[in-house]
């Protein structure tokens, strides 16, 4: 089992992860979103068990530098430039980026676009989930999920009644996959997309990165 603890005061939230598979423990408490600025209510989770202990928390400045220089494996992708945008966004509320650290070390991230390049889920309102990855040596410890349950509490907080993700089809998002599906997104019946375009019957697409399946999950 695993679950995550939300802590925090002021205007940063971080969320913590026990990782173990014994108890849990569950108490409201009441967190201010950096994305908004708004205070909203939320729930602390907290693991008894285990002596690995991952964070959820909001980008830093001071990790545009450091990201590119973790060891994460061929998914951990992303230079200085890339980070120095998202960073840009996450300052100006385009984007939500947060970070899983462990000690020192950072192990994963994510992002929240809240106005999403996908038709259907711009015109819906839908935020999307981007760039989800958690480093190689940190996988299997439920951080993925951590950071995934924390996306959804950001829209939920911020009242967006869905939330939206696109996958690639390859072997490669085979554990992205299992992740989202398991966490209750479902596809949203409008088919594959190849470079931002609709692929149908008969269309001849290669299947890369942009060849995506798209899914959605209503948040409670």
């Amino acid at each position: 089992m695993e679950r995550g603890s939300t802590s925090g005061s002021g205007a940063d939230r971080t969320l913590i992860l026990y990782v173990n598979n014994l108890s849990v423990s569950r108490s409201p408490i009441p967190l201010k979103s950096m994305a908004r600025g708004r205070t909203t209510d939320s729930l602390k989770f907290g693991l008894t068990m285990g002596r690995s202990m991952a964070i959820i928390r909001d980008l830093a400045g001071a990790d545009v530098a450091c990201i590119p220089e973790v060891l994460g494996g061929p998914a951990w992708n992303g230079g200085l430039s890339k980070w120095s945008r998202y960073w840009e966004q996450h300052l100006s509320g385009a984007r939500t980026c947060l970070v899983a650290q462990e000690a020192e070390k950072l192990v994963g991230y994510v992002s929240v676009v809240w106005r999403s390049q996908h038709e259907p889920f711009r015109r819906a309102g839908i935020p999307e989930i981007q760039d989800l990855v958690v480093a190689d040596f940190a996988r299997g410890r439920g951080i993925g999920g951590a950071l995934v349950a924390e996306c959804e509490t950001r829209a939920n907080d911020l009242g967006h009644a869905e939330l939206g993700i696109g996958f690639g089809l390859y072997a490669d998002y085979g554990a992205a996959q299992r992740l989202y599906v398991r966490s209750g997104y479902v596809p949203d019946g409008l088919g594959l997309t190849w470079n931002n375009k609709s692929a149908n019957a008969g269309d001849m697409v290669r299947v890369d990165d942009d060849l995506v399946l798209w899914l959605r999950k209503r948040l409670a």
